[in-house]
């Protein structure tokens, strides 16, 4: 199995997403910033909420399909960085959005999906890096029939506000999100989706 090197990404996201020079980051470094080693299923666990307006089917894909956000203001207390992980089931995969003001970086882990980013296309496997400027459109499609394991990083918390809105801890129940809690959640996290 391909085992990504996971500080590479990170070095890569840091640099790709503009975070401030070294300098800067000493500066403003804070009591509440702390370091943080994680091993692949810690941090914050949560599973998307269906969509009352999806089909069963997609609302049962939905049910199967978690994340986890490792690194961002409550974890590890980055006041501008965050990171995590997401795993798709066969068959699952993100719809066309964009992010109105952070730039996202993506690393696929494992399984393979068609990219459609901007006015881009192509096939993603294992070890694909894909680089998607704040307001481009995006949407990730798995073209095989296996899982598809990501590493996402953001320069910009926004994005963390709709993932916690439109989904729920590991373990609660995941009741459907309507359409008014969908279209509040995607205000408040600087997200539109087609």
């Amino acid at each position: 199995m391909h085992r990504p090197n996971v500080a590479l990404f990170i070095a890569l996201g840091l640099i790709a997403c503009g975070t401030p020079s070294a300098s800067k980051r000493v500066a403003s470094a804070s009591a509440e910033e702390h370091p943080l080693i994680l091993s692949q299923d810690q941090g914050e666990v949560r599973v998307w909420r269906p969509l009352a307006s999806e089909p069963p089917a997609e609302q049962k894909l939905d049910k199967q399909t978690h994340f986890i956000i490792k690194v961002d203001r409550q974890h590890g207390g980055s006041p501008d960085f965050w990171f995590g992980t997401e795993t798709l089931p066969a068959g699952a995969g993100i719809p066309y959005h964009r992010h109105l003001h952070e730039d996202e970086l993506l690393y696929i882990f494992s399984g393979s999906a068609r990219v459609h980013v901007g006015s881009l296309a192509g096939d993603a496997g294992p070890g694909a890096i894909v680089f998607i400027p704040r307001n481009t459109w995006v949407s990730v499609q798995p073209n095989g029939k296996t899982p598809i394991s990501l590493l996402f990083a953001f320069n910009a918390p926004g994005f963390d506000r709709y993932m916690r809105c439109e989904a729920v801890a590991s373990g609660q129940i995941a009741r459907p999100v309507t359409v008014e809690e969908d279209q509040r959640c995607m205000k408040m996290g600087d997200v539109q989706y087609r």
